[in-house]
């Protein structure tokens, strides 16, 4: 138990008296040390007791310059004459300042010495002193630093002061101002503002009234400004104060906010949100006929398989501006969600929404500025009576668009297939003739292993598609005629799997897709992607591999000229074992020796 303890144990009522008093109550030991510290100290320095017992004064608590002069002070103590009256200045836990006036009293007892410090902080009595004998330089300076434009005026609207951001916010200097009324108030607005003037001069208030005015340069602001009386020391009016801020910047800010809560920010339709709202507006009697449209974009999917995402988005904006420019202009044309779209037509008939059916259909057709040509499936139904649920109006539209996708999407996806085999072989030369030859090699291996004639078909569809992933490959790669970098090579590895998941999105080629992912895989475990061995290939895809490479080695690649048979031979004979199946290998030189002898 230190010394203060037993100071203290004496009497736990002075201990409790000294710990709730309003005022500071600092006690030292003989060196200066901390040994108690009330409430009050610990609300004002942020610190508990706790955090500085036993800590000296001067280091737990005064300002770095105060702590050399403070420690000589305290240090000092015994040569003083008592009570003392001293200003220290506190920091606080949080940094801050906090400046007090303290009376210093001493109790010995036993030879021992205790220093009571107690008194105020007078840190805002200080402050409102100097504030008080600055007040008119003060306001002054507050008034022309503001970043709001504060503009003073007499009971005839002449002004009489027109701070720095009033010049800033409206353009015109005060010299230009003085003495004249307030400028950017023009036209309509003049007299709105003598209106309000007029109630102002009768003593009454403004907050926050919104206006839009004119600079010095004729560009259009709006403001948001607050006119106050002013008032003489005997209570009379005699004149106006206006503080305005410039939220020009911020109106628009809302306005975005308000339209990205309305509309789409892909696609700048209405979102479903706005879209439910104006059907609640419009679901009425004066509105029926009252048709509805759902609308779902075809494969996109497949296009953010194929092209990416930006390209898929790109489809969807496409097919927005196709619908903003064929509806009418009373149209609520919305994004539901996801690749769907629904469109509101009050006042038209059923009839009439399904020639803006054929209307879009067409214009999407015609479409031919991008690499996929949009496609949407659409669905109509429309509310003729007054009793008609909305609800099932709906369903109905939804129920004939699936039925309508059902029908279409197939097309839409082979169309799209046939799409990107043309710029397949735009891309990279690989024409129909070379498909055929292709086809031609793989399916003498595949006749000469027996296989089935669904086996044989899906051959003749995996060497159709087995490079359709390549669409995706940078120009300047794929005809590269040097040596690939390393990064450029997991850019060629890439489409294989770009292939498999274009195939994956199209149910009617789907089972191919393994085929096709692993074609690049060796007999040796060493290809790519899974690193696949020996029979974990699958056949189709070994006898792909094996007929895709003889074709690139007899008839060439933009990067490496053509061999002749026989070296092409040769070089299948060297990699049968590791890279391809040397089963398969003796095989298809059988069948394409046997084939050359007899043609």
């Amino acid at each position: 138990m230190d010394k203060f303890d037993n100071f203290l144990e004496e009497s736990s009522f002075a201990y409790a008296a000294l710990d709730n008093l309003g005022s500071l109550v600092v006690i030292l030991d003989t060196e200066g040390r901390i040994i108690f510290f009330n409430k009050a100290c610990e609300q004002t320095a942020g610190f508990t007791y706790r955090d500085i017992k036993g800590k000296y004064y001067w280091d737990a608590l005064l300002e770095e310059e105060e702590k050399n002069l403070s420690k000589a002070f305290f240090l000092n103590l015994k040569s003083k004459d008592f009570p003392l009256n001293i200003e220290n200045c506190w920091k606080t836990k949080s940094g801050s300042s906090r400046l007090l006036l303290l009376t210093i009293t001493n109790v010995t007892k036993e030879a021992n010495t205790l220093y009571f410090l107690s008194g105020t902080d007078i840190t805002d009595i200080k402050r409102m002193e100097k504030e008080l004998l600055e007040t008119n330089e003060k306001l002054s300076a507050i008034i022309h630093a503001s970043p709001l434009a504060v503009i003073l005026m007499d009971q005839n609207f002449a002004v009489l002061s027109w701070n720095a951001a009033a010049e800033r916010i409206f353009g015109w200097p005060e010299k230009e101002v003085l003495g004249k009324q307030p400028p950017m108030f023009q036209g309509e607005k003049k007299e709105w503002f003598h209106n309000i003037g007029q109630q102002v001069l009768k003593g009454r208030f403004f907050t926050g009234l919104e206006c839009r005015c004119l600079r010095k340069d004729k560009k259009e602001i709006i403001i948001s400004c607050s006119p106050a009386p002013v008032r003489n020391y005997q209570g009379s009016v005699v004149g106006i104060m206006i503080v305005a801020a410039n939220i020009t910047e911020q109106k628009k800010a809302e306005e975005q906010l308000k339209y990205l809560s309305y509309n789409d920010m892909l696609t700048g339709l209405y979102n479903r949100a706005f879209f439910e709202e104006e059907l609640k507006r419009l679901n009425t009697k004066e509105q029926l006929p009252l048709s509805f449209i759902m609308g779902d974009a075809n494969s996109l999917k497949l296009v953010n398989d194929t092209f990416g995402h930006q390209e898929g988005d790109r489809l969807l904006k496409n097919i927005a501006a196709i619908l903003k420019k064929v509806c009418p202009q009373e149209a609520i044309i919305c994004r539901w969600g996801g690749d769907e779209f629904a469109i509101l037509l009050p006042k038209t008939k059923s009839e009439e929404a399904q020639m803006i059916c054929q209307r879009i259909k067409q214009a999407c057709s015609m479409c031919k500025d991008s690499p996929v040509q949009p496609s949407i499936s659409l669905g109509t139904a429309t509310k003729e009576k007054s009793t008609d649920n909305m609800m099932q109006i709906i369903k109905m539209a939804e129920d004939r668009m699936y039925h309508a996708k059902f029908i279409e999407e197939k097309m839409s996806r082979m169309q799209l297939i046939s799409t990107l085999r043309k710029n397949l072989a735009e891309k990279t030369g690989k024409t129909e003739k070379h498909l055929a030859r292709l086809q031609e090699y793989a399916l003498q291996l595949g006749r000469a292993l027996d296989l089935s004639e669904k086996e044989l078909e899906e051959l003749t569809l995996i060497t159709a598609l087995h490079d359709i992933g390549q669409v995706t490959v940078p120009d300047n790669i794929i005809n590269k005629s040097g040596p690939l970098s390393q990064d450029e090579w997991e850019y060629i590895k890439n489409p294989a799997e770009h292939s498999y998941r274009i195939l994956q999105a199209v149910p009617e080629l789907a089972h191919i897709a393994e085929h096709i992912l692993a074609h690049h895989e060796r007999w040796d475990g060493k290809g790519y992607p899974h690193g696949l061995k020996g029979e974990q290939i699958p056949l189709l895809a070994r006898i792909t591999a094996i007929a895709d490479a003889y074709d690139a080695m007899v008839n060439g690649r933009h990067y490496k000229k053509p061999i002749d048979h026989q070296k092409a031979i040769q070089e299948l004979q060297r990699c049968a074992g590791s890279q391809f199946d040397p089963h398969l290998v003796n095989l298809f030189i059988e069948a394409i020796n046997k084939k050359k002898t007899t043609a």
